[in-house]
This record gives C-alpha cells, sequence and structure tokens, in this order.
C-alpha cells in the first residue's frame, strides 16, 4: 500500500504540474488583455514651426495621436511649457491651449481630440504666445503636456522647433 500511495502521489504532482503549465499561458494571455483595456495614449510629433510675430507666438505642431488601448480616451487638455533664465533662476511658464478666435486652418485639431478604441488622429495644434509672456527672454525648452480623459499625464519633449518670422505685410 506504500508503494500505490507514492505512485499516486506521483501522478498527481504530474497532473498538477501540466495543469499548472497550460494555465500559465492563460494568465500571461489574460494580463495581455488586461493591459490593453489601461488607458494610454501615444503621441508621435511630425515637426514643429514657431510663428514669431511682433506680438505672439504661434507654436504649430504636426503630429499622431494614439489610442491603443481597448477602451475610448480623449486628450482633454493641452499646456506649453517653456522655461528661461532670469537672473539664474530658471523660470517655467505655462500658456494652454485656447480654441482660436478666427476659424482653424483645415487640419487643425481642437481639444478634447476624442478617440475611440484603438485609434488615431491627426493634425496639426496650434498654442499662441503673448509676447508679454517672454518678457523679452529667450526661450531654453519646450514641451507639451498633455491630460487625457482620467487624468493621465502625457509629456513631449521638444527638441526642435523651426522659427518662422512674420512680418505684418504677410499678414
Amino acid at each position: 500500500i506504500p508503494v500505490a500511495a507514492l505512485l499516486l502521489a506521483f501522478l498527481a504532482y504530474r497532473a498538477n504540474h501540466r495543469e499548472a503549465k497550460s494555465s500559465g499561458g492563460s494568465l500571461d494571455l489574460a494580463l495581455r488583455q488586461d493591459a490593453r483595456r489601461e488607458a494610454q495614449l501615444e503621441v508621435r510629433l511630425i515637426s514643429a514651426t514657431c510663428e514669431m510675430q511682433a506680438d505672439r507666438r504661434i507654436f504649430i505642431y504636426d503630429m499622431v495621436v494614439r489610442n491603443p488601448s481597448d477602451r475610448a480616451n480623449a486628450v482633454a487638455e493641452v499646456d506649453l511649457h517653456f522655461d528661461y533664465t532670469v537672473g539664474g533662476r530658471v523660470v517655467t511658464v505655462k500658456a494652454p491651449w485656447r480654441r482660436p478666435e478666427t476659424e482653424s486652418p483645415p487640419g487643425a485639431l481642437t481639444i478634447p481630440i476624442n478617440l475611440s478604441a484603438n485609434s488615431a488622429s491627426a493634425g496639426s495644434l496650434q498654442i499662441v504666445v503673448a509676447e508679454s509672456l517672454l518678457h523679452g527672454h529667450a526661450i531654453e525648452r519646450v514641451a507639451l503636456l498633455m491630460r487625457d480623459t482620467f487624468g493621465r499625464d502625457l509629456r513631449v519633449p521638444l527638441q526642435f522647433i523651426q522659427e518662422v518670422v512674420r512680418t505684418e505685410d504677410e499678414d
């Protein structure tokens, strides 16, 4: 009887071990599905331009915003953060996106950018910064901060911005 009990224990162990291995694949699948339900946004910056005018700067970002998750989401808020130095101290200014007073150009993104599950939206996002916010200082760093409907922040650092000077005759 001890040999039979040992044999039964060994067979039960092997059966449990096989079941645990096969359920491990199910667990991985469930974890991947759960990760796809997690709200997230991705941004790919195509180009960045700053139109410099006498009284303001218009920052124009051509981008693709993706929602790779299995639930709807939206870009609910966008702020442009820029830094400059005054007397050895770094000053950070936050300029929020505002709806344009005039008609938006074709392809302009407006906030909120609603994204259904597994979708994307592409276009230009424009943020106007009054020259008075700069107080004559040179901008050292610029980043877009986007907040989704779930309160998650996505920071898009901007390394290169093409500057274009516009005169009043060109307006």
